[in-house]
């Protein structure tokens, strides 16, 4: 319950030790428990153990800490799909059997009034898109291809220019001034 400073603890503790040690030259007063050396190897063990850290000890045990109150509530938004059922990941199916039964929706029965395509028309359909396809060969696709790329290098090339050049411009006004001061 006392609270002494390191020193009168220090002196408290060997005035301690004195009553209780034994030495050969005074009288036996029933008390003496240890030696002089006993008595001294016990203030060092003191000292390198407790007293070493005294400070640490004594804003351990009379410092009173700062209550802090955290916040520990969170908010998660999530979106709502369009689909009624989630995607395969969150269901950890195989895309396979996600595709057959989970995204099969219920197909409603076609009405009368819809014309149903003839075999005729599907083929007609397929021959138009294997002759739009086949007009193009291998050197037209490539010709294309590096016409688009060289378009878009340019255009990408004039705006690195551009910010270059307004960086440069902003670093020689920054040299100028630096020069005039």
């Amino acid at each position: 319950d006392k609270h002494l400073p390191l020193l009168d603890n220090l002196k408290e503790l060997s005035k301690l030790m004195t009553e209780v040690s034994q030495s050969s030259s005074d009288i036996s007063r029933g008390v003496e428990f240890f030696s002089v050396d006993q008595s001294k190897a016990i203030i060092n063990y003191m000292k390198i153990s407790v007293f070493q850290h005294y400070r640490l000890y004594e804003f351990l045990f009379h410092h009173t800490p700062d209550i802090k109150i955290l916040d520990t509530q969170l908010e998660v938004e999530v979106i709502k799909s369009a689909d009624p059922f989630p995607s395969p990941l969150e269901e950890s199916l195989s895309w396979d059997i996600y595709s057959s039964y989970v995204l099969q929706q219920p197909t409603e029965e076609p009405e009368a009034e819809v014309e149903q395509e003839t075999e005729e028309e599907m083929e007609v359909k397929d021959s138009t898109t294997e002759d739009a396809l086949a007009c193009y060969n291998m050197d037209d696709v490539t010709s294309m291809l590096s016409q688009v790329t060289g378009e878009m290098l340019n255009n990408i090339q004039s705006e690195i220019g551009e910010k270059l050049q307004k960086q440069e411009e902003a670093f020689t006004t920054r040299i100028n001034k630096l020069k005039k001061s």
